[in-house]
């Protein structure tokens, strides 16, 4: 039980928290037992083999639950700090240890802040951090008293993909500022993969107001529009989903899906779950596009470094090849990357490659595979099948690949096993 808070104020006097605080605190401790009760509740047996559509709408349920419920606690949290009388103070060093330990908790925050009219804003992690929020789309709204319920940004101070919930602060009338939670996305999802526990075969994820992905089971398709994802039938069904507020679609995006999807009014996001209808896939096959996935999602957190400042897109590039260059897995296993025009970027080193037009090279059998590797990355994503000799060796072998396309670098990006 909480008997008292105690805080330093910047002349390091030792004060206890307001009683408005303490119980600001206790019920922000009550807020957030009903979403982890919920994962109690929600997984499935990893040995079901398929459910009915019925069965599928008590899932999303679940899923939605659990991701709205985030959202709602952290905005009911920061609710509660904003009439506190350290934040309705204004003064940083008065409300910062009170954002503190809101942040300790378990809010997936990739920061905490108080942001002034002006735009600048202070943050837990950094304090002051010559940082300015008035060019995000949400500000004014924010600033005219309406909370914000994830606006999907790049984080100005992490660098990460976030959902923006924010409150104003309100003294006397007036607003004087807002709190908010740049809350990780991946972490958000991260947590729903663990609490659902579903089979290799489902997917989850939520779309926002414009069709972006806020929340994925797979981190490299977070901020991603699905609808610029090279399938149509995905396109066309991402449209769908966004102009009704539920229903059941199918499509063709690495094999036939069947999802049920539903519209929650907090975020306005579109949550959607269900699962491949094709039978069972090969191992090695799971194992290569999830690997692609990883090393995806890596060239992602570099490429967001780059829309943040931190350096060039050709150092971004270059940062991006040494990490795909060195990158392994398993028994030896590499990554290469091309451009969309057929350069080579990496291939372990080879000399003889990297740098080198491949768009014209074909196997034994006569297979432009590189033309192949590029065509199935811009349809978005999948497996190629074509001879290519070992590392060290020269004799062509029978390989399977399976390649993603990169946008951001206008590279593909592949890796594969041999049969």
């Amino acid at each position: 039980m909480i008997s008292k808070i105690q805080l330093r104020t910047s002349k390091n006097i030792k004060m206890r928290c307001t009683m408005k605080t303490l119980w600001a605190v206790v019920l922000l401790l009550a807020l957030s037992m009903p979403a982890a009760a919920a994962g109690n509740h929600v997984s499935i047996a990893k040995g079901h083999g398929g459910v009915n559509m019925t069965e599928m709408r008590l899932f999303l349920n679940s899923f939605a639950a659990l991701g709205e419920g985030h959202i709602e606690n952290v905005l009911n949290g920061l609710k509660l700090l904003s009439v506190t009388d350290e934040v309705r103070s204004g003064k940083w060093d008065e409300m910062k240890p009170v954002l503190a330990e809101f942040a300790r908790g378990d809010v997936k925050a990739a920061a905490v802040w108080f942001a002034r009219p002006d735009g600048s804003y202070y943050s837990v992690e950094k304090g002051l951090t010559g940082q300015n929020l008035r060019d995000r789309e949400y500000f004014p709204g924010l600033m005219s008293g309406k909370d914000v319920t994830g606006d999907l940004v790049l984080s100005k101070t992490t660098g990460q993909r976030t959902a923006i919930v924010a409150v104003p602060v309100r003294r006397a009338g007036k607003i004087i500022g807002a709190l908010g939670a740049s809350l990780s996305v991946e972490q958000i999802s991260k947590m729903l993969d663990e609490k659902m526990a579903l089979p290799g075969n489902f997917v989850f994820y939520a779309l926002d107001q414009k069709g972006r992905t806020s929340l994925h089971k797979k981190s490299a398709l977070i901020f991603a529009y699905p609808s610029d994802m090279g399938s149509k039938s995905l396109a066309e069904t991402v449209q769908e989903m966004l102009a009704k507020n539920e229903g059941e679609v199918a499509y063709d995006f690495h094999g036939e899906r069947r999802v049920v999807f539903k519209r929650f009014t907090l975020t306005g996001w579109v949550y959607a779950i269900g699962q491949t209808e094709k039978g069972v896939v090969p191992p090695q096959d799971l194992l290569i596009r999830s690997e692609v996935e990883t090393a995806v999602s890596m060239l992602q957190a570099i490429h967001e470094r780059q829309v943040h400042g931190e350096m060039t897109l050709a150092q971004a590039k270059k940062l991006g090849a040494g990490l795909l260059r060195e990158l392994r897995y398993g028994d030896g296993g590499y990554f290469w990357a091309d451009t969309t025009e057929g350069v080579n970027v990496v291939l372990y080193g080879r000399k003889n490659a990297e740098g080198r037009n491949r768009l014209e090279d074909k196997d034994s059998n006569g297979t432009f595979y590189i033309k192949e590797l590029i065509a199935k990355a811009e349809a978005g994503g999948g497996y190629v099948e074509y001879l290519f000799p070992r590392k060290g060796e020269s004799a062509p072998q029978a390989k399977r690949s399976y390649v993603l396309l990169f946008k951001p670098f206008g590279w593909v990006i592949g890796t594969g096993y041999y049969r």
